[in-house]
């Protein structure tokens, strides 16, 4: 029997959810399937099986505009953001024998290289996802603290401002 996400429409879309779709190799789809299964199972025991059913009950839909169609969203949000957890932590070995094109694959699936995918962070990243799905919230929250913003509070003044004070920017 096939494998199937819990929430996402199809395994197909899941992997294109994840930039996946071109994995093709047999020990590729194994990990992309075993990390859908632990994410079925990690989703239910946190959320609940009530919760879990619940939430299948309102069918999908791209362009959610009720709280419900929001919520089986959000839910396939939270999938994917669990499979891509469990895949940083294995991802690399799919490719250990995966032959003449592996470099390749590996440099296209840059998402999952050693390093470019905190993998704390991204499973505290889950842990609000989760929480912020039992509570029923509209929108899943980024964490806080992780914004930066860049370049001058002000705008500098004009070249020669300071010999020449007429010529400073007038403040609003």
């Amino acid at each position: 029997m096939a494998v199937e996400p819990l929430f996402a429409v199809s395994m197909n879309d899941l992997r294109a959810r994840l930039r996946l779709t071109g994995a093709s190799s047999v020990d590729a789809r194994a990990q992309i399937d075993n990390a859908t299964q632990e994410a079925r199972v990690l989703l239910y025991l946190e959320i609940g099986a009530s919760l879990v059913d619940e939430i299948l009950l309102t069918i999908y839909e791209e362009n959610a505009t009720t709280p419900e169609e929001r919520r089986r969203l959000r839910a396939v949000v939270v999938e994917v953001l669990a499979v891509r957890c469990r895949l940083a932590h294995v991802m690399p070995t799919i490719f250990i024998d995966g032959g003449t094109n592996a470099l390749e694959r590996w440099n296209d699936e840059a998402a999952f290289r050693l390093g470019t995918i905190d993998v704390r962070a991204c499973e505290e990243e889950l842990a609000d996802a989760i929480e912020q799905l039992k509570r029923g919230e509209a929108t899943i929250q980024p964490r806080g603290g992780r914004a930066a913003i860049y370049g001058p509070d002000e705008e500098p003044d004009l070249p020669g401002a300071t010999v020449f004070p007429d010529r400073r920017r007038a403040s609003a």
